[in-house]
């Protein structure tokens, strides 16, 4: 069946998301190239700096692809019915121990530390990708206080 444009561009884009994810867990930031992650890819060299725009917008979208994957991952337990320490155990059950068992959790965490080690103009898309998770932490330890 042929693919509309729009399902093309978000496969072209989730493989080279998923070529950088390779790429970093194989070897490293610096060997994070958009011309490497093309390459990787299948597609041109030229694809990935036309999609990303540079590397802080790869880093950007890979963070994005994360939360997304971490959302999809997430079982429909409703944490309504749990207490407050057993929502945070679903969550720490979930999210933390599936990043540091996953391609994806160890590429999240070079990318962090290289940011965080290098002062690149990623340390604030790590900021941010925090607060999202600070938010929910704070409700779950919220909910577990009033109960």
């Amino acid at each position: 069946m042929r693919q509309t444009q729009e399902e093309r561009r978000n496969r072209s884009e989730r493989r080279l998301i998923e070529a950088a994810i390779d790429i970093v867990v194989e070897s490293g930031v610096a060997a994070v190239t958009l011309d490497a992650i093309g390459s990787r890819a299948g597609y041109s060299r030229t694809l990935a700096p036309q999609k990303f725009g540079s590397k802080g917008g790869l880093v950007a979208s890979v963070l994005d692809y994360l939360h997304e994957a971490k959302r999809a991952s997430e079982q429909p337990v409703s944490t309504e019915m749990l207490t407050g320490m057993q929502a945070l155990e679903v969550y720490v059950d979930r999210i933390l121990v599936r990043l540091g068992n996953s391609p994806e959790g160890q590429a999240y965490f070079v990318f962090l530390a290289g940011a965080v080690a290098d002062q690149t103009e990623t340390r604030e898309l790590f900021a941010r990708a925090h607060e999202r998770t600070k938010t929910e932490l704070i409700a779950l330890l919220e909910k577990g206080c009033a109960d």
